[in-house]
């Protein structure tokens, strides 16, 4: 018997490295975690590997589980590439940010919302909303990392109605009864901000990735969500974010 049995499964490439002259790291997202895998001659005209050179493209890995946090992979195919998604200027602005904050998010091991992630890179190839989209996969990665929110009901009495306003301390809607207990003062954020702070959070489904948020709130959110997940895991700051806050305000 095989002390490390060979496992399959399919993946979503977070990021490529260069390593040597013609050779690359990539990092992949799997079912059962994050890992990576070597490359070699990826960088080669006619290499049939190129396409894991673009984040969102869709692998099959053949590998073993050589320790907990370690995946010795001894084969990639590609299921999928993602060019549709790079012809774009700001969808590419998008999936650099996505890659960036992944790598500094995730290490070797994590879960990641892989399956989530590439329903939502499908909808943005049949041409759904940029930054709806890209609030859903910020909600879908705020829950693999144990922040889910609750936006169904006000989150420290339960009640549903005359919800007002959101508490980052506590991690949901406010009702006006509890805003009021709320021993730091917090202005009211406008109502269409927490219609999109509901949105990001709902589970997922393909009517969800339809959807269109209004741009002003969606904006704010996304900028608000994205600086919560820096100051909450002590990121420096994301140099692909503002890139991709500019190319959808062009």
């Amino acid at each position: 018997m095989l002390k490390h049995p060979r496992k399959e499964t399919s993946a979503l490439v977070l990021a490529s490295n260069p390593y040597g002259e013609d050779s690359a790291r990539i990092t992949l997202a799997g079912s059962d975690g994050v890992f990576s895998r070597m490359a070699n001659r990826i960088y080669k005209p006619n290499s049939p590997l190129r396409p894991l050179l673009m984040v969102g493209s869709r692998v099959s890995v053949s590998y073993r589980e050589v320790s907990e946090n370690l995946k010795s992979a001894s084969s990639l195919k590609v299921m999928e590439d993602s060019s549709p998604l790079w012809t774009d200027r700001k969808t590419i602005s998008f999936l650099r940010f996505l890659s960036e904050l992944s790598i500094r998010l995730y290490h070797y091991g994590d879960v990641f919302p892989v399956e989530d992630v590439k329903r939502i890179l499908s909808s943005l190839e049949r041409g759904g909303d940029l930054l709806s989209n890209s609030l859903l996969i910020l909600g879908a990665i705020y829950k693999s990392l144990g922040l889910k929110r609750n936006v169904q009901e006000c989150v420290s009495c339960g009640k549903k109605d005359h919800i007002c306003s959101y508490s980052f301390s506590e991690g949901g809607f406010l009702c006006d009864e509890c805003l009021k207990k709320e021993t730091q003062p917090t202005s009211l954020p406008p109502e269409m901000d927490l219609f999109v702070l509901k949105f990001c959070f709902l589970p997922l489904t393909d009517t969800l990735r339809n959807k269109k948020v209004p741009f002003e709130s969606g904006m704010r959110i996304l900028s608000q969500r994205t600086s919560y997940l820096t100051e909450y895991f002590d990121l420096k700051p994301l140099q692909t974010f503002a890139l991709f806050q500019s190319s959808l305000e062009d």
